[in-house]
């Protein structure tokens, strides 16, 4: 049996291929090709295609093409749908001449999804041996929406084995590089996508997000990602490991290249009733105009750094910072948020953990050794030697951490998440503005603890998602939003040493060792709402890139 195996790392060049400065040869794109994938964001383009400047099939050529530049570079991609792509393609083209109108909103934009997403005809292996050559009878929801709405899928994107892995490697197709710099990890398990978008071979991706697995891959590439809160998109047809565990659901949410998109990807998807073919989705319509809404009083952010037991690393500080002093200088109120006590991070860490663990992670390992096989539809495929797998190596640092809990034991430990949410609640409704005693309307604080690492240095940073954790255990809609880059001078102080030994030190240590490849690596900010909060999150995301980026007007 074959395994994609890891094999002492080269260093990779050129090291930085996200703005095309090299292409591979043969793969040259005309200036219009460059034009349509280079000048526009989703919002831009789907207006461009309904005036007619750009078919769809001009412009689903010209991303499949960016699209290959971005597997040649950083090996994102795992199912290829570029021919059934520009079949769709040509169908809205026939439609557009035909009606004068397109099919809907999204109308010949590239989209892409990630592979636990169901596209009919296509594996959705989830990086399991055990799971490949099992084609799909239909489209998974959101794929489904996206359609209806006029997107074009063009391809599905990479992940690691299990999902469950802040690196994106596993056997079958091997590991993705991040675009920004091919040493660094581009995080995971949504990390193709990121790679995808960030090379703009999409302009609209669909991550996943059970523990920071959309935002953390927008972080470390540079781009925009929403976690919303569950049941406010729909998850009917995207397969996951751990299937039916729902103290910590996971959640589908878009990637994309600009702050707008990602109002505009829920304004479509949302629009398109979800909750009418998932009956675990809301029936919320989307609410455009408080999503966009400037007319609006200006809303009071609070911030938060970091936790003494659970610090950032330099640059991260300074993204925060940085964020807040723009706000400020741009006549924002912005307060410092505490979280509820001391220990409220460390006891839901504990919880977290012990809740992604509850089954002793038996699921995985099931899947890994080909005994998963179709237990999603409650049968248990024979074991065949194709489908056994070792566990890569972060995900065997997983699995053995984890610990099976009786059914009363699961419950406790809901109820603790649900204290949990209720003291955060509290802390959040007392940070109030001191002049106008107005309260928050969103927190800014770091996305994770650490900026793009090397590749394999993840092993041991497991505690660095306890910023982004804390939004799915309490199920707040939370966003990345990107805001500078690492710098020289973003080293720690001569002299300094970890207060704590573990995760701490880890930390230190990694991110030290890696510090000269690191140097140039994006660095951004979460922005982070209550629950089924979307809409005003998208409103902030929008507050706060434009305030990074110095255009109050954008």
């Amino acid at each position: 049996m074959f395994f994609h195996t890891e094999l002492p790392f080269p260093k990779f060049e050129p090291r930085t291929v996200a703005d095309l400065n090299v292409v591979p040869e043969g793969l040259q794109l005309t200036d219009r090709q460059l034009s349509i994938t280079s000048d526009f964001d989703a919002t831009d383009l789907a207006a461009e295609i309904a005036s007619w400047r750009f078919s769809a099939v001009e412009v689903t050529k010209a991303f499949i093409l960016r699209a290959i530049i971005a597997q040649v570079y950083t090996n994102c991609l795992t199912e290829i749908l570029f021919e059934d792509a520009l079949v769709q393609a040509r169908q809205l083209d026939e439609h557009f001449q035909k009606t004068g109108k397109t099919v809907g909103p999204l109308h010949g934009v590239p989209c892409s999804v990630k592979d636990q997403c169901n596209v009919k005809g296509y594996d959705s292996s989830l990086g399991y041996i055990a799971w490949c050559e099992d084609p799909k009878d239909s489209d998974g929801v959101i794929v489904e929406l996206i359609k209806r709405a006029g997107g074009v899928v063009i391809s599905k994107t990479n992940v690691p084995q299990s999902l469950m892995d802040g690196e994106t490697f596993n056997h079958i197709f091997g590991r993705t590089l991040n675009p920004n710099n091919r040493n660094l990890g581009p995080s995971g398990s949504s990390g193709g996508e990121g790679a995808l978008i960030r090379m703009r071979g999409s302009l609209l991706g669909v991550g996943s997000d059970i523990g920071g697995s959309v935002r953390g891959p927008a972080n470390y590439n540079g781009v925009y990602g929403l976690k919303p809160s569950h049941t406010r998109l729909p998850y009917l047809g995207a397969v996951n490991s751990s299937e039916g565990q729902m103290s910590v659901p996971s959640v589908l949410g878009p990637l994309a290249t600009s702050a707008r998109d990602l109002n505009f990807f829920m304004s479509a998807v949302v629009g398109g009733r979800p909750w009418d073919e998932d009956p675990t989705c809301v029936p919320i319509p989307w609410n455009l105009s408080a999503a966009v809404s400037t007319k609006a009083e200006k809303p009071v952010f609070g911030y938060f750094v970091e936790a003494p037991k659970y610090p950032v690393v330099p640059c991260v500080h300074r993204a925060v910072e940085t964020t807040v002093d723009k706000l400020k200088s741009a006549g924002y109120t912005v307060v410092p948020f505490s979280m509820p006590s001391p220990e409220f991070l460390t006891d839901l860490l504990t919880t977290l953990n012990a809740l992604y663990a509850a089954d002793g992670l038996r699921d995985i390992k099931e899947c890994a050794e080909g005994r998963g096989y179709g237990r999603g539809y409650g049968t248990w495929g024979p074991i065949e030697a194709w489908k056994k797998e070792p566990l890569v190596p972060t995900v065997e640092l997983i699995v053995k951490g984890g610990g099976e809990v009786t059914v009363w034991e699961n419950w406790q430990l809901n109820l603790t998440a649900d204290r949990l949410a209720k003291h955060f609640l509290e802390a959040w409704k007392s940070t109030v503005c001191p002049v106008t005693g107005r309260g928050i309307s969103g927190l800014i604080m770091p996305v994770g603890g650490v900026s793009p690492l090397p590749h394999r240095a993840y092993e041991g940073l497991w505690d660095e998602l306890i910023y982004m954790g804390l939004c799915n255990l309490l199920q707040l809609s939370a966003a990345s939003v990107p805001c500078t880059t690492v710098k020289r001078e973003d080293v720690y102080p001569a002299g300094f040493e970890p207060k704590e030994q573990g995760y701490a030190r880890d930390l230190y240590d990694k991110y030290t060792a890696g510090f000269d490849e690191i140097v140039g690596a994006p660095v951004g900010v979460q922005v982070v709402g209550r629950k089924l909060d979307e809409e005003n999150v998208c409103r902030l995301v929008k507050v706060v890139d434009s305030v990074i980026k110095g255009d109050l007007h954008r």
